[in-house]
């Protein structure tokens, strides 16, 4: 007995910490800051935890291998993440950096998001984010394989913009594109991701 109320009593505290965050709310973001309440660069590992709970996943970084930096990945410092599956919400820090301040942000389904410019997560479209930039943005391609393949938008210019878009493309391999652009212009926006370095294109989006 005393068992089970020992379980009960952390299920309940876990709980309480989640219920800090309403998940029935449609969180407005902001390009290089993320969530106001937990901006980037600001709020640390700690906070966020106490904020949205432990039922989190350590996803291990590739980067980074029994405690040390992969050979020819030395000048970056290990990027770690803590992804709240049920939730669509992960944040990222570097490793070795005892401060834990959260550098970047990934929003996915069943979050519920729109930015300042009123793209919504799960609505909008890649064609309405490029309404909102120069003649010079364009929709990108990625695959890492045949169960991977992405559309991206602003995924090289994270410094100058803040803020990445993209969709999985279904029913597409890296050695099938399709190469109507309208095509992409009309994928729902499945992804938000926000920080301010190029270094998690190369570690994050390849």
């Amino acid at each position: 007995m005393k068992t089970y109320i020992t379980l009960l009593i952390i299920t309940i505290s876990i709980s309480l910490q989640a219920q800090k965050i309403n998940q029935k709310k449609v969180h407005c973001v902001e390009a290089k800051i993320g969530l106001p309440e937990y901006p980037i660069d600001k709020t640390t590992l700690p906070e966020i935890i106490s904020s949205f709970g432990n039922n989190y996943e350590q996803v291990p970084n590739r980067y980074f291998i029994n405690g040390k930096v992969k050979e020819g990945y030395e000048k970056n410092p290990p990027l770690l993440e803590i992804k709240y599956k049920t939730l669509g919400v992960s944040f990222y820090y570097f490793g070795g950096d005892s401060t834990q301040i959260i550098k970047a942000v990934r929003l996915s389904k069943p979050f519920k998001v729109k930015t300042k410019t009123n793209i919504i997560l799960g609505k909008s479209k890649l064609g309405d984010v490029l309404k909102l930039y120069d003649n010079n943005t364009k929709i990108s391609i990625s695959a890492t394989d045949n169960d991977h393949t992405v559309a991206n938008i602003n995924r090289y210019n994270m410094t100058s913009t803040g803020i990445s878009f993209s969709s999985k493309m279904a029913n597409h391999s890296k050695d099938n594109f399709p190469y109507k652009y309208e095509e992409l212009e009309n994928l729902i926006i499945d992804e938000i991701y926000i920080s301010n370095i190029n270094y998690l294109n190369r570690i994050l989006l390849d």
